[in-house]
């Protein structure tokens, strides 16, 4: 894939022209991610895309338009439920990649506001959004995110969550957002399950676990073992709670599911022992995490601070990279469907990536030779996602060539010629079952 030039050396009508690729592409990925649970890119490749359209609407303000996916967020709302409004939009996150970028938000941040602050630093867990309403101590209401403004009414399937309290010990009335997630043990199951069954896996545990609380059975969500922590707390301040940590806490006490993780930092020069902390230990977390989150923990300030269109002003998320590995193509396995349709697996060597056992990378590149025949190179790079199914990202090359080292005939099939196809990898510990199930395609 050809380089793209800076942004800094755009002219308009070039802006103007890739601007309008990446909304359209970046919108689909949005709907297979939010809406359909079912995303064909990982996150990185998401946010890589996201940031070249965030810096050219930065630098050509004139095409930011109101369909942007840098001004929306969530996705639309299903029409499978009741619409529920969200009074105070639950917003989506600004994030970066670095240290360096952390530290930038802090110094734009300290340069608004006269008021010295802390940070309450937390880890982002890998799930999706969920609102829970109490009333006189009863839960009344669960929605999704939705789009931010108006969500979906989940309040049959919350019930269904173990760790969700149905009753308050005090008769308080009050609203609580969080995360609701699938732990890694019960999505390892979910997908072995499914593997059983024939059924193609879910991508990973935060799409696993979107499909599994919109479900319009409350019964699937109770058998797919979801779990919550909550995290906010609206209107704070008529329970005398004045900080992000001691609302923390304050949930805590009423029975809710919050994560012990979370430390108070002063400026963002102490954070480099808590991510190297939790890079080294996500793997063997019980939960997803991708990142981390700072929130100025003066909740009074926050609302001074205020938001964007679209993101607080007063948290960004630290994202971790993926991780990356190379292994060894040893074979390709051929099996033809009922309908003729020819699905080629890839046997590699298993590469050390901390996944569970059904977690197996797929390949998205078979070099055609002619109709018929291909080849491929024995070496190509593992990417895992922070949170997802690894995968191939890149065929590893020779001086700059391709070295095809070998080549073999997929078995006969009323097929036409090929041509394009993908490949599912098999390790020595189980077979890819993506959702989009990987095949050749007849011309």
């Amino acid at each position: 894939m050809a380089t793209k030039p800076e942004v800094s050396s755009l002219t308009l009508a070039a802006a103007t022209t890739e601007a309008a690729a990446l909304r359209t592409q970046l919108n689909q990925w949005r709907r297979e991610y939010y809406t359909e649970d079912a995303p064909s890119v990982t996150d990185a490749e998401y946010d890589q895309q996201y940031q070249r359209l965030l810096a050219i609407e930065g630098r050509f303000p004139a095409l930011v338009v109101p369909d942007s996916p840098t001004q929306q967020v969530g996705d639309v709302v299903s029409p499978d439920f009741t619409k529920v409004p969200h009074p105070v939009p639950m917003l989506s996150m600004g994030d970066v990649f670095s240290l360096d970028e952390l530290a930038d938000f802090d110094a734009r941040l300290r340069k608004t506001t006269t008021t010295d602050f802390d940070y309450n630093v937390e880890l982002k867990i890998d799930g999706l959004s969920l609102s829970l309403v109490y009333t006189d101590g009863h839960l009344t209401q669960a929605s999704t995110r939705g789009n931010g403004r108006i969500g979906e009414d989940v309040t049959a399937n919350a019930r269904q969550i173990a760790d969700i309290p149905q009753e308050l010990p005090r008769p308080l009335s009050l609203e609580v957002r969080g995360e609701c997630y699938m732990p890694k043990a019960a999505f390892a199951q979910l997908n072995a399950d499914r593997e059983a069954q024939g059924l193609d896996g879910f991508a990973n545990p935060r799409n696993a676990a979107a499909g599994s609380l919109r479900q319009l059975d409350p019964r699937v969500t109770q058998r797919r073992q979801l779990a919550t922590f909550m995290y906010t707390l609206m209107d704070a301040d008529q329970f005398g709670v004045a900080r992000q940590n001691e609302a923390i806490q304050f949930m805590a006490d009423l029975g809710f599911a919050t994560n012990p993780s979370s430390e108070v930092h002063h400026d963002v020069s102490t954070l480099a022992d808590y991510i190297d902390r939790y890079t080294a230990q996500r793997d063997s977390l019980s939960y997803g995490i991708d990142g981390i989150v700072l929130k100025v923990n003066d909740l009074a300030l926050q609302q001074e601070l205020g938001n964007t269109v679209k993101v607080p002003r007063w948290e960004i998320a630290y994202k971790f990279p993926p991780e990356e590995a190379a292994t060894i193509v040893r074979d390709i396995e051929w099996t033809v469907g009922r309908t003729g349709v020819v699905t080629p697996t890839a046997v590699m060597d298993t590469v050390p990536l901390a996944v569970p056992r059904w977690d197996a990378p797929r390949c998205t590149t078979l070099i055609l030779l002619r109709p018929r025949i291909f080849a491929w190179a024995t070496r190509c790079t593992c990417i895992k996602p922070v949170t997802s199914f690894p995968r191939c990202r890149a065929w590893i090359y020779s001086g700059g060539q391709l070295t095809v080292t070998r080549t073999w005939y997929p078995p006969s099939a009323p097929l036409a010629e090929l041509n394009w196809c993908t490949l599912r990898m098999r390790s020595r510990c189980g077979v890819s079952t993506q959702r989009a199930r990987p095949r050749c395609r007849p011309a």
